[in-house]
């Protein structure tokens, strides 16, 4: 399914991409490119990063993985985390210290495959728009601020932010989820994901998928923590009928898009990513909000993502 084309869905035509034509950075986004988010759960801005600023964020990353390698060398480190997807393996994998107190630092994340012998990153995270100049800056500008807005964020706040590596021949795969599983507001949710490709994005490189119109079925899971614990552990609950799904390949449009492409996701949104088999990287940036601005849309206590009082969220 080309991107390029209007896909109709319930007599109803929205196209899942919009040149850079449709925005602006004076006027914001276009009643078109609202209209597709709310309806089809998610939308694609083409060129939305000019190729220098793509540039800068795809070099900081690559200084960000050097820098680090270079400390492990130099301080002997042994202990690494692994990151993975899917239930059994996350609820033990994310049960780690390192893992859950990452939402005030930069951490680092290995996959669980190895490229050649050679460990690799799976992905950077969670507080780059808070600690990383580059990333704050392109996290915190006007226009992402007017485009969350726009989207009915009356106060965006970004609560996690992350690298995702997607290595040639060894980026794991993403099962597929929501983003409202992991990070959650109540009694009203509102996340929003916002996610960008600093490398070009095909099928062989495991390119996001989403699939449409999931957004109105609502959150088949929640992670959550109970802080409070001896041992913090992560757990599952089901939200919906507690029936496995089984998803359907062909049913997700795969977003194969051009570096400087930014993808907005509704929380409930269901998307994933197939593992990348080819020689090509697949780089990109995740952040993802939440609004402030209201009395029903309280960070949860049991969120596996907390803060210290010293380092509070901070909106837009």
């Amino acid at each position: 399914m080309a991107l390029s084309k209007a896909v109709t869905l319930d007599d109803v035509s929205f196209p899942f991409s919009s040149s850079s034509s449709s925005i602006s950075s004076e006027s914001g986004l276009s009643s078109e490119v609202i209209q597709a988010y709310e309806n089809i759960g998610f939308v694609c801005l083409n060129g939305f990063l000019r190729e220098e600023e793509t540039q800068t964020l795809l070099q900081r990353a690559k200084t960000l993985e050097r820098d680090h390698h270079r400390r492990e060398k130099t301080e002997n480190t042994s202990k690494k985390t692994v990151f993975t997807t899917g239930e059994k393996k996350q609820a033990s994998s994310c049960s780690d210290e390192y893992f859950l107190n990452s939402a005030s630092n930069v951490s680092y994340f290995y996959e669980e495959e190895e490229e050649e012998g050679e460990e690799t990153l799976n992905k950077i995270g969670h507080a780059l728009h808070d600690l990383d100049p580059a990333f704050g800056a392109f996290s915190r500008s006007e226009k992402m601020k007017r485009f969350l807005e726009q989207l009915g964020l009356v106060k965006p706040t970004p609560v996690q932010s992350m690298i995702i590596f997607k290595n040639a021949r060894c980026g794991g795969e993403v099962v597929p989820h929501q983003d409202d599983t992991f990070l959650r507001t109540g009694p009203e949710k509102s996340t929003i994901g916002v996610w960008v490709a600093l490398e070009k994005c095909t099928i062989e490189n495991g390119c996001l998928r989403a699939l449409p119109r999931s957004h109105l079925n609502g959150t088949r899971k929640r992670m959550f923590v109970n802080h409070d614990a001896e041992v913090r552990k992560v757990q599952f609950s089901n939200d919906g009928d507690g029936e496995e799904v089984e998803y359907n390949i062909e049913e997700f449009v795969p977003l194969t898009v051009d570096a400087g492409t930014l993808v907005f996701l509704h929380g409930e949104n269901v998307h994933w990513s197939l593992a990348n088999t080819s020689d090509k990287n697949r780089m990109a940036y995740s952040v993802h909000y939440v609004d402030s601005g209201k009395d029903s849309c309280v960070w949860l206590n049991d969120n596996w993502l907390q803060r210290p009082e010293t380092f509070p969220f901070k909106c837009l």
